[in-house]
């Protein structure tokens, strides 16, 4: 989401503030004066209601009097007695005048007219213009107030009984309701009128509203609303009430007001709000800006500041126009900030381009060093230093005698002059100043590996150097890192403690990686390029095949073959050992299920490393996989070669013993190469040892190896081992061992490793074969 800057945040907030305190007054004027205009338009048309009924009162007041003196006056009454129309219509046209009464008539007591003035037009009117009821009523009680439509016209009317002394005839005194009794009502009450008369089908209407109004036909509504007040127009505003409602006769009276009239004397309150609102606004935006200006200008200096920082620069002078103690108190911050930045980062630098323990470069350092020579185009030897057994010093002699030995082994590489680095672990880097000469390095070599003596403790050294020279060998800093590492780890294999950089050494490096990969992959899918191959082993004393050894193979697609001196030590230094002895166990127990399928009764024996010992899901592994075969213990055997048994003897013991709990027959390999493993040879719970074929390829030709091989006959004999000759190449060394007393034999003379099918093959071909005589 897009971010604003303070000058318009604050912009924001005092003119939304403004507009806000400006709509709720405007808001409130507007809901007063709504307010307002409805009471005065209820008190306006109650005003005129009253005034109505006080304006039809007073008439009819009048009206009565004039009929009540027209209906005692003698003469009259004799008139009507004697039915003399020409008297009856003169009294009726002196009273008229008199009182500006707009009707007046007699009527027989049955309704038939009987005379009226000029100036209404009853004639012979039927019994029909008034009621039963009305007639009744007037008969009865001496009158009645009425209105009546008569030729199309509205009346007030005031009906009074003539007696002489009992009733003989009825008097209709009354007045019209017409335009100028409603213009006079409208001056008065100041709203427009409107009296809608209907009887029957017969309507009757008449209106006080103007002309125009008449012609433009505004709208009208029923009652006020809200946008009358916020919009001004021309609508009008109308109620209707019923004031007569008898004899079929209803009698509506309709008040109708002009809205912009009703609200006249608050429209002057409403401009003036709305210029009010309008010049605070207006105000609102000029302070606003001008505050967010001054605001913001000393924010802006310290952001330029802050940047100017972010990119490295800490001598930036800070100063701001602001006299806000906030503001100054943040510029002296950004000082205190940039001051103690430059420190830090000085503190930081120097601890990422120095050892901490040895106050030498760093490996990132080192690293800009040579890639800054490499671009001046200097000449120079780069040599790495390795502590071989680093890691042993550290379990023998603790940690801190460990950091003892580094700190002083960086002092003398220091003294050396040129420049020196701490890597990781024990490995140095050291640039001298002049290239030097194997010989050179070799006396160098001999002076850093003087013992360390450190409260009375001696620390024996061992090193290994690698040399490079640049840029010849090395065009940048990470090549010579990585090939000076491929130089050392090759000085470590090869025991050649200094190397200087040859391309066979990354040849031979990239073809290890290439392995490593291949070999993990292959494991991984159980790939059909990884093979086992069996070498039968020969029971001298019944010339029968009862043990074979499992030997694995790999094909490669890419690689071709490879041999198993090869690969198998890659993976021991890769940490894949562990995934190819799972796998040879996985394949020698399903071979093994094959070979009894096919009769063929035979221990197939599997190499351990020292690794493969310390793995606790090994064992395991074993047992799930005899399991899941349903194969006993004896199918399956254990070689471990001596040189690892001698590395921790007693280690070596408790693991043996549990094979040994679980049914498992161990055998020695490679026995006589270990010159210690004499010692041990009582502990160490086995059941046969094999005789390194180093003793006996050349046995029926080399006296030593015979003295050698019957020595150990005579040594596993006297501790109850069985004892297998490898490296049986002729049949003289066969007959030989036969002779000495040797249990089994193992060699190309009798059969090379072969797949599991030519292995079954073989068995059944030599099956009775005399390997000494044939």
């Amino acid at each position: 989401m897009a971010s604003s800057s303070l000058h318009q945040g604050i912009f924001r907030l005092v003119i939304g503030l403004v507009l806000t305190t400006s709509l709720t007054i405007l808001f409130n004027v507007w809901l007063s004066t709504y307010q307002q205009a409805q009471q005065r338009m209820a008190k306006d048309i109650n005003l005129a209601q009253t005034v109505l009924a006080q304006a039809i009162e007073s008439r009819e007041e009048l009206l009565f009097t004039t009929a009540r003196v027209l209906a005692d006056d003698f003469g009259f009454k004799q008139a009507i007695a004697t039915n003399d129309a020409a008297t009856i219509t003169s009294a009726l046209d002196n009273h008229s005048s008199r009182i500006n009464a707009d009707a007046m008539a007699v009527f027989s007591l049955q309704g038939s007219a009987i005379a009226s003035t000029a100036n209404v037009s009853i004639g012979a009117t039927s019994p029909s213009l008034f009621s039963n009821g009305q007639l009744e009523e007037v008969i009865n009680s001496g009158g009645l107030s009425s209105f009546m439509i008569l030729d199309d016209k509205l009346y007030k009317v005031i009906l009074l009984s003539i007696n002489a002394p009992t009733p003989i005839a009825l008097a209709l005194v009354g007045f019209e309701i017409d335009q100028a009794f409603l213009e006079n009502l409208e001056k008065t009450v100041q709203l427009s009128v409107e009296i809608i008369a209907s009887e029957g089908p017969l309507v009757y209407s008449i209106n006080s509203m103007p002309s125009n109004l008449k012609t433009t036909e505004p709208d009208v509504y029923s009652s006020l609303e809200w946008h009358h007040i916020v919009m001004s127009n021309d609508a009008l505003v109308s109620q209707s009430f019923t004031i007569y409602n008898k004899n079929k006769l209803q009698i509506s009276l309709i008040l109708t007001q002009s809205v912009d009239k009703l609200i006249s004397e608050f429209s002057a309150l409403k401009t003036s709000v709305t210029v009010i609102i309008i010049i605070a606004a207006i105000l609102g935006f000029i302070g606003a800006s001008l505050y967010a200006k001054r605001l913001v200008r000393p924010l802006n200096e310290l952001s330029q500041v802050a940047t100017s920082i972010s990119s490295g620069s800490y001598q930036q002078t800070i100063h701001t126009s602001h006299a806000s103690s906030e503001i100054a108190n943040l510029a002296n911050a950004f000082k205190n900030m940039q001051q103690n930045i430059r420190e830090r980062e000085r503190e930081i630098t120097y601890q990422v381009e120095h050892d901490p323990l040895t106050g030498l470069f760093t490996r990132y350092h080192a690293g800009h060093i040579i890639d800054e020579k490499i671009s001046l185009k200097h000449s120079f030897q780069v040599v790495a230093i390795n502590i071989m057994g680093f890691r042993n010093i550290n379990d023998v002699f603790g940690y801190q005698d460990g950091d003892v030995c580094l700190a002083a082994l960086g002092s003398r590489i220091s003294n050396l002059g040129g420049i020196s680095a701490k890597f990781t672990g024990g490995e140095f880097l050291w640039i001298p100043d002049t290239k030097l000469s194997e010989t050179q390095l070799s006396i160098i070599k001999t002076k850093l590996e003087q013992d360390i003596v450190e409260n009375d403790v001696t620390i024996p050294l061992t090193l290994a150097l690698a040399s490079i020279s640049c840029p010849s060998q090395a065009d940048n800093a990470e090549t010579v890192f990585k090939r000076l590492n491929i130089v050392l780890d090759e000085a470590q294999v090869d025991l050649h403690q200094i190397l200087c950089f040859e391309d066979k050494y990354e040849h031979k490096y990239a073809r290890r990686l290439k392995i490593i990969a291949r070999l993990k992959k292959a494991l991984l899918s159980n790939s059909p390029d990884l093979s086992l191959h069996y070498q039968p082993k020969l029971d001298l004393s019944n010339q029968q095949v009862n043990a074979v050894e499992a030997l694995i193979r790999w094909t490669d697609a890419g690689l071709g073959f490879v041999p198993p001196d090869e690969f198998i030590g890659i993976a021991e230094q890769a940490g894949l050992i562990g995934g190819v002895t799972q796998w040879v166990i996985r394949r020698a127990v399903d071979d093994a299920e094959t070979m009894r399928n096919h009769g063929l009764l035979c221990c197939i024996a599997i190499n351990l490393s020292a690794r493969d010992l310390i793995d606790p899901t090994l064992l395991p592994l074993v047992r799930k996989s005899l399991l899941g075969a349903g194969l006993p213990e004896s199918v399956i055997s254990f070689e471990i070669t001596e040189s690892d048994l001698v590395q921790d003897p007693e280690l070596a013991i408790s693991l043996l013993n549990e094979y040994r709990e679980q049914g498992y027959q161990i055998a020695i390999d490679d026995f006589g190469t270990g010159y210690s493993s004499l010692a041990y040879l009582k502990s160490f719970p086995v059941n046969t040892i094999k005789i390194d074929k180093s003793f006996v390829l050349e046995l029926s030709q080399n006296k030593d190896d015979q003295d050698i091989v019957e020595t150990i006959l005579a040594l596993a004999q006297k501790f109850k081992l069985s004892v297998v000759a490898e490296g049986v190449e002729d049949k003289a060394s066969l007959a030989m061992l036969t002779q000495m007393g040797c249990d089994v034999a193992q060699g190309y003379y009798m059969c090379k490793p072969i797949p599991l099918d030519s292995l079954i093959k073989w068995c059944e071909q030599h099956k009775y074969t005399n390997w000494i005589e044939a």
